[in-house]
């Protein structure tokens, strides 16, 4: 598919990481033939993002030069363990999802916790100011 579609810009959407994680349980039970998948990566220059989930927690690496991000959980999140031989354990981080826009090539991504975090305040007058 991606050999027909050479010059449109291209998201991946996969389940599985792409990429090392750096959590051990969860680089044990990553993609299978992730190399094989970067050799993919590496023959297609329309590719612009690479989105998956399976983690849990909001994690931005890359891919062949090629921006990839983990979605969190919108219910529990996997804790944060990067020291080896830690068993992964579930944690009620706040749940959140990362919104993409995509306009020409650029991308912008972020990261939006859900639930109710009180009111929306504005800043203080002359905090920010308006340039031209």
């Amino acid at each position: 598919q991606l050999s027909k579609e050479q010059t449109k810009q291209t998201i991946i959407f996969m389940h599985h990481p792409p990429f090392r994680t750096a959590i051990e349980y969860m680089d044990q039970n990553g993609l299978a033939n992730a190399n094989q998948f970067a050799e993919i990566v590496t023959r297609h220059e329309q590719i612009r993002l690479i989105l998956c989930g399976h983690v849990h927690r909001p994690i931005c690496s890359a891919v062949k030069g090629v921006s990839a991000i983990a979605a969190p959980g919108t219910a529990h999140q996997i804790s944060l363990e990067l020291r080896t031989g830690e068993r992964v354990k579930r944690i009620m981080e706040p749940p959140a999802l990362y919104l993409h826009l995509l306009e020409g090539g650029q991308r912008i991504s972020h990261l939006s916790y859900i639930g109710d975090y009180g009111i929306n305040s504005p800043f203080a007058t002359g905090y920010l100011t308006e340039t031209k």
